[in-house]
This record gives structure tokens, sequence and C-alpha cells, in this order.
């Protein structure tokens, strides 16, 4: 999972999951194995998030 957060934030992938883990609302099966702080998502010219471009970055990422 990609996530962003606010500028100035000291928070690393590993706290992500960790929070994720311990949150009572959220079932272990959605909870995301892996998460990369970005500093923005790629979106398209209407702010929607490009999908596929995250999609190559998890490909590059895992080396497949």
């Amino acid at each position: 999972a990609y996530v962003t957060v606010k500028e100035g934030a000291n928070v690393r992938g590993e706290d992500v999951v960790r929070w994720a883990k311990y949150q009572s609302d959220i079932s272990s099966f959605m909870v995301p194995r892996e998460v990369e702080v970005v500093k923005e998502l790629p979106k398209t010219s209407t702010g929607k998030i490009k999908k596929m471009k995250l999609r190559e970055w998890a490909k590059k990422s895992t080396g497949s």
C-alpha cells in the first residue's frame, strides 16, 4: 500500500502496518503486508489516483 503523510510527520510504513493491526474495526485480511510512505500519489488531471502508476511502482519495488 502507498500512503502520504502530512509534511513534517515522522511516520514509517512499519508504523502504519502496526497501527492497522491493532484497530478493532479493521479485519486482519484488510491490513496491508507492506506500506510505503510517498511524498504524493500520482493523479490524473481530474484528481483521481493513477492506479496503473501505483502498480508500476509495486512491480519495480518487488523486482517483478
